[in-house]
Order: C-alpha cells, then structure tokens, then sequence
C-alpha cells in the first residue's frame, strides 16, 4: 500500500512538475518572441525616423548583412560605411514595412522571415533618384550576455525594384 502511495505521489509530482517546466519555457519563448518582435519594430521605425545610431546599435558589433545581389559586408563599421557613407549623399526612406511570415526562436538564436516593402530616395550633388522595392529578408538574431537580443545576421532578396528619376 505504502508503494502504491509513493508511486502516485511520484507521478502527480512528476507530472506537476513536467508541466511547470513547458510552461516556464513557453512563457520564455513568449518573452522572446516579444523581444524580437520590439527590435523588428525598432529597426523599422528607427529607418523612417533617419536614425542612424538607433538602426545600428540594433545589431552586434561582428554583425553580417547580405543585401540583394551584392558580397556580404562583414562588421558593423562596414555596415555603417554601406548604409551611411560620408561622400555627401543622403538616402531618405519613405516607407519602410516589414510582413512578418514566421519567427523562431531556438535557445540563444532566434530568425524572422517577412515580404518587406520600402521606398527610398537617394540625392548626391547632381544625382537624384527614388526606388521602390519589394522583397524577402531574413534576420537572424542572438542572445547577448545581458539576454537583451541584437541582430547577427541580416539577408534580403528583391522579389520587385522599380528605380525612378
């Protein structure tokens, strides 16, 4: 009898238990999930604002982008010479839309997939021209020693690009 005892006590101990653990990692993933989410809305936002700054300290300092048709640009000095170079031109974004269609979040490593829909013009002295393109990005974030979530990986492909004068 006392076996018996033991053996429920065992189960529903261990049931109770098995189901806090799932629901303390599911709260966990829902938390990422939002943190992510924060960033993806920051990144957006921080574009249309003109913010180089708050674009950049979204990513880590060993970050990766691979935009369409182009070589990877390693580090985020190099990113900020892509994406803000100092020869006098400015790029203004007009509209900047992110679509999400999946995100994931695996440990320390978390990726979001969307359809990205932006408008941007570009002026250099003489040179003025607006785009509008529509594509797909992948963004590939990671955990930091914090547990705050910065952007490691960045890629997109145009799907559509309509450059005009």
């Amino acid at each position: 009898m006392a076996s018996r005892i033991y053996l429920i006590l065992f189960v529903v101990l261990y049931i109770a238990c098995d189901k806090q653990i799932r629901t303390d990692t599911t709260n966990s993933v829902d938390t990422d999930l939002s943190a992510i989410k924060i960033i993806q809305g920051n990144y957006v936002k921080n574009w249309l604002d003109g913010n180089r700054e708050g674009v950049l300290n979204l990513f880590t300092s060993d970050a990766r982008i691979q935009p369409n048709s182009l070589c990877p640009i390693d580090s985020l000095n190099k990113i900020r010479n892509f994406w803000f170079p100092d020869d006098g031109s400015k790029t203004t974004i007009d509209h900047f839309e992110i679509k999400n269609l999946a995100t994931r979040v695996e440990g320390d490593t978390a990726y979001a997939t969307g359809i990205c829909f932006l408008e941007w013009t570009y002026v250099k002295d003489t040179i003025k021209f607006r785009v509008h393109q529509k594509g797909v990005e992948t963004t590939v974030y990671v955990r930091q020693k914090d547990l705050t979530w910065k952007i490691w990986r960045q890629i997109w492909t145009d799907l559509f690009s309509n450059r005009m004068m």
